[in-house]
């Protein structure tokens, strides 16, 4: 199994559970019992090497799955096979913000229109990138920045893609953006103080 997980999920119909290994750059798929909670490995997929991703979502489809990698700033785009739960390499493109170095990749979040994404960089930088009808992914520049110190961070968006949130570890944040769904471009609505947050997420009760 992975010997450095960073992330894990499962697919929509709770059948497959999904860890991506941060130092082995791979995905490790099993399937899931979802009456039990129990899991048996199913198989392993490759990511582009030294990349050490970080976290992964899917589109609406379910065909592509879009994986940032912290040390290398990229985004992967890779094809999923429901049946499977195997990836192949689709496109792999840079998410990192013109003139820095060493940057870290944190986060990644799609829009539910599917027409969107949005990485995470050192905490601080947001940058956008445009979904085609293919489901690749090509960066269109920083939609919004926040000031202070660079380091870990979280995204999250709200179901109907209204709003766009960030977690900036470093700078003690919780910044809210309102998101126009026909630009993709993000408008700044508050910031608050929160102690040192390092993920942010949207949870429905009902």
């Amino acid at each position: 199994g992975p010997t450095s997980p960073s992330w894990v999920g499962l697919n929509r119909d709770e059948t497959f559970l999904l860890v991506t290994s941060k130092t082995e750059d791979r995905i490790f798929s099993y399937t899931f019992q979802k009456s039990t909670g129990t899991a048996a490995p199913s198989g392993e997929s490759s990511l582009p090497t030294g990349g050490h991703p970080r976290r992964m979502v899917f589109d609406a489809a379910e065909t592509r799955a879009y994986v940032v990698n912290e040390d290398a700033v990229t985004l992967t785009v890779m094809n999923y096979d429901k049946a499977s739960a195997k990836f192949t390499l689709y496109s792999n493109v840079s998410v990192s913000p013109s003139g820095t170095t060493g940057a870290k990749a944190n986060d990644v979040v799609s829009h539910p229109n599917g027409k969107y994404l949005y990485t995470l960089v050192d905490g601080s930088t947001v940058l956008r990138l445009n979904v085609d009808s293919n489901g690749g992914a090509s960066p269109s520049g920083t939609v919004a920045t926040l000031t202070g110190a660079k380091g870990p961070g979280s995204l999250a968006i709200s179901p109907d893609g209204a709003f766009l949130f960030v977690a900036s570890k470093i700078n003690n944040a919780l910044a809210r953006f309102s998101v126009d769904p026909t630009t993709g471009n993000l408008t700044p609505l508050a910031q608050v103080s929160v102690g040192s947050p390092n993920f942010v997420a949207l949870v429905r009760f009902e």
